[in-house]
């Protein structure tokens, strides 16, 4: 009873959210904050789209800076972060144990994630109310395959593409562990990462998608509509960013990263600066605001390879940070693990839940005032009034269940019938 008792101790859950551990992957934090807030940004613009006309809205997004339109691409850097701490865990697992606890996975999973979930689906249902009788898809991990006019906590696509990651990844890597052979195991995940585009590349061709997908038509226009429903929110378009990240926590332990950043420094900053500009050179690519037609060869192109691209570049920084052999790198790797991000990523999947209900009751109190309020100030509410309702519900609900993450529960032991040290050689 006293062990629960903590579990639940609001002290104790405060200083979890102010201090953080000795934790190998601290620069993460700064990436996992980022991402987040530039998230967030985006939205303070989207969920205007209801309180405007369509003129006055696409008059708004215009006015936008161009990199606030392109927040997200958070989503995709929330992918790679996924699929390298997973990546990195289970085959660290397997590396040491020659098996994977599945059981204990899935039950770790449920209590980080579900929760907090419920607790923001009854919120929903309370206050935004839209399609909220479709809840039970959300509750099953499946509302990004529901008609988009049909879903409820529409935002939270993202989250379904997530969970069905968590549930099939680990079968996914146990046959690896067990089918290939450790000297073919990279090659295995670039192919991977090649079908994610190659998916990619059959969709756009078969639906005859094309660029731009102009934001500020919304959700009234049907091409807008059918990007979204067939590329945007679908598993099998978004895979390819957390196949980077498995890939980055693979290279990383079999020794292919370290070897590479901390002997080959030259082409480690080259390589940084590069990731940099690509990231730039796509959040300055007209994809999202009004424009004439590109070309079909452009769009498939452009279509096809910016996310994964931008994952790419992510999963080159964050190795970078990780294995820091320079000045720069010594600094980048110093701001991201500023504590306040620390404290930020923290409260990033609360904030992920509520910040669309909070933007939504913001701009329904200020609705007929919108066009009198400087731009700057949605962007500094907006934020930060989802962090501060992230914060009630990370002390009181989420943080709370993750703490019962480490009470004894039963857990599955699924082997992969090999020794560990034969697991370790090809990790």
């Amino acid at each position: 009873m006293n062990r629960l008792a903590d579990v639940f101790s609001l002290k104790r859950n405060f200083f979890h959210l102010l201090h953080p551990p000795h934790a190998r992957f601290r620069p993460i934090d700064g990436f996992r904050a980022l991402a987040v807030l530039w998230l967030i940004l985006m939205h303070c613009m989207w969920f205007q789209f209801p309180f405007m006309s369509p003129d006055a809205f696409s008059e708004f997004l215009g006015a936008a800076p161009r990199w606030i339109i392109g927040g997200a691409y958070g989503v995709d850097v929330f992918f790679v972060i996924s699929g390298f701490l997973i990546g990195h865990m289970l085959m660290e697992e397997l590396a040491q144990r020659g098996a994977i606890r599945v059981g204990r996975f899935y039950g770790r999973r449920f209590l980080k994630l579900m929760p907090a979930y419920i607790v923001a689906m009854a919120i929903y249902a309370t206050t935004m109310r839209m399609n909220w009788h479709m809840l039970w898809a959300n509750l099953l991990y499946i509302n990004n395959f529901i008609d988009g006019t049909k879903q409820a906590m529409h935002w939270t696509w993202s989250l379904a593409i997530e969970e069905q990651f968590y549930f099939t990844f680990p079968w996914f890597l146990i046959f690896v562990y067990y089918a290939i052979r450790p000297s073919r195991r990279t090659g295995l995940l670039w192919i991977v990462v090649g079908l994610s585009l190659a998916i990619r590349a059959v969709v756009i061709l078969r639906e005859g998608l094309y660029l731009p997908v102009a934001w500020s038509a919304g959700v009234t226009d049907p091409h807008f509509l059918h990007w979204a429903e067939t590329l945007y929110i679908k598993s099998h378009t978004r895979f390819g960013c957390m196949a980077l990240g498995v890939l980055a926590a693979h290279l990383q332990l079999n020794g292919s990263a370290p070897r590479f950043f901390q002997s080959r420094t030259r082409m480690a900053q080259i390589g940084a600066a590069c990731s940099v500009l690509l990231m730039a050179s796509i959040l300055a690519a007209p994809i999202h605001v009004a424009g004439p037609r590109w070309n079909a060869a452009a769009s498939l192109v452009v279509m096809t390879a910016h996310q994964t691209l931008f994952g790419a570049a992510t999963a080159f920084l964050i190795l970078y940070c990780l294995y820091p052999a320079n000045r720069l790198a010594r600094l980048l790797q110093a701001s991201l693990s500023w504590r306040p991000f620390y404290s930020m990523a923290q409260l990033a999947y609360s904030a992920y839940l509520l910040h669309p209900i909070v933007l939504t009751m913001l701009f329904t109190a200020i609705a007929p005032h919108l066009r009198h309020y400087p731009m700057a100030l949605y962007f500094v509410a907006g934020p930060a009034l989802s962090f501060a309702a992230a914060a009630v519900l990370y002390l009181f609900v989420e943080r709370p269940f993750m703490n019962l993450r480490d009470l004894p529960f039963g857990v599955a032991r699924i082997t992969t019938r090999q020794p560990a040290a034969a697991a370790s050689a090809g990790a």
